[in-house]
């Protein structure tokens, strides 16, 4: 390790060192006296006590680091120098993790076209494991294939987003992205859209009471005015679901309540059926 002279000599020549300001600005990172000691801590401290990292991801360091910064606490937490450095990293060297699925086409092809431009960017994939409250995430971007699928990496990439880390798509629009919610919007923006209900599930979990926890909802359903604002054939599906699961194509009303009455505690959603001549997928 260095001595804390040496130390703060290092860090006078980093803060007159334009191009590593130049390059911090450009990513809009405030580089303060803080964050240079993290990084000298880091570059000072052997391996063997800093740990091994994995997959490139930078682990928690298990000493602190004692310093006089104006201003500033008498040492650094393992947890918050992790983080300054991380800052001061990425403001160097933008990094771009992918989290993916069963999906081979995409990833594999878009971690060599970055690779390719020789931009000063890293892409690679997210290697995860149980995650720490606040802890650092050594990405300035990442790019999500399957957290729809994975409830785990949802919960995680919320955690990222509020660590500073840009995450697409936004894990919180889960929260708003049913079918429904969906349709209701195209609408609203002028975008032509299927004739779409939502529908009461067919069953609900053991403590609701169909007598008392159900009192505000109409029973039984209009059927009649359902099949008369839709229409036959139709298309009866999982309002939160993907992958093609659960989608049933319906020439009628018997059609209609046989899969109805199999959904379950599903929340369908009935659409109407446009006979298209050309399918196309667009990705917004």
């Amino acid at each position: 390790m260095l001595s804390h002279a040496a130390n703060l000599a290092s860090v006078e020549k980093w803060f007159r060192d334009p191009d590593l300001f130049r390059v911090g600005i450009d990513h809009f990172v405030h580089i303060t006296l803080d964050h240079i000691l993290a990084a000298v801590w880091f570059a000072n401290t052997p391996s063997s006590i800093l740990g091994s990292t994995q997959d490139g991801q930078i682990g928690l360091f298990a000493l602190t680091f004692a310093h006089g910064g104006s201003g500033s606490d008498s040492s650094f937490s393992v947890e918050r120098n992790t983080h300054l450095f991380l800052e001061l990293r990425l403001a160097i060297e933008p990094r771009i993790g992918l989290l993916v699925g069963r999906e081979w086409s995409f990833p594999p092809a878009f971690i060599d076209a970055v690779a390719r431009r020789q931009a000063g960017v890293v892409a690679d994939f997210i290697k995860l494991d149980a995650t720490k409250m606040a802890q650092p995430v050594p990405y300035t971007l990442i790019i999500d294939r399957i957290s729809h699928e994975v409830g785990f990496y949802r919960t995680f990439l919320k955690h990222a987003t509020r660590m500073g880390v840009t995450v697409v798509n936004n894990p919180f629009m889960w929260s708003a992205d049913d079918k429904f919610y969906d349709a209701t919007m195209a609408t609203q923006q002028g975008v032509a859209h299927p004739k779409t209900m939502v529908l009461p599930n067919k069953d609900y979990i053991p403590g609701i009471s169909h007598s008392e926890s159900l009192r505000n909802l109409s029973y039984p359903l209009d059927w009649k005015g359902v099949a008369e604002h839709i229409g036959f054939p139709c298309v009866l599906k999982d309002a939160h679901g993907g992958g093609w699961r659960d989608v049933y194509i319906c020439q009628s009303m018997e059609d209609l309540l046989t899969h109805y009455n199999t959904s379950g505690l599903l929340t369908m959603v009935v659409q109407e059926f446009i006979k298209w001549d050309q399918y196309v997928r667009c990705m917004v």
